[in-house]
């Protein structure tokens, strides 16, 4: 939800002047949220962070799909505009990667459970 907040206020506040600093802004709030979560969840593997991830991805498309059924308009505020590919590319990269770019242990690092 966090993420997600801040996406949406990135979206509104800093969107209508420039689509690329948007993005930028939009990926460093998802890079910040993926540290903070890892930090939280210490013992997180590779595969964990990849599954959290693909849940916020999962979580944000149905948020906009509700949105644009609801509104009878497309609504990208989560996933990036198709207008703008790169950038919609780089975001849908981000929901799933930024979680995993904090990993300190790897599935099979883990010691065994005594």
């Amino acid at each position: 939800m966090v993420a997600a907040a801040l996406v949406l206020a990135a979206n509104y506040c800093i969107e209508p002047r420039s689509a690329t600093v948007d993005g930028i802004v939009k990926v460093a709030a998802l890079v910040l949220v993926g540290f903070a979560y890892m930090r939280v969840m210490r013992e997180s593997t590779l595969e964990h962070a990849l599954l959290v991830g693909s849940a916020w991805l999962s979580l944000a498309v149905v948020v906009e799909v509700f949105e644009a059924s609801t509104k009878g308009r497309g609504w990208f505020d989560l996933i990036g505009s198709p207008a703008h590919p790169i950038i919609r590319t780089v975001l849908l990269i981000a929901w799933v990667g930024a979680p995993a770019l904090f990993v300190r242990t790897r599935s099979w690092e883990t010691p065994p459970a005594s």
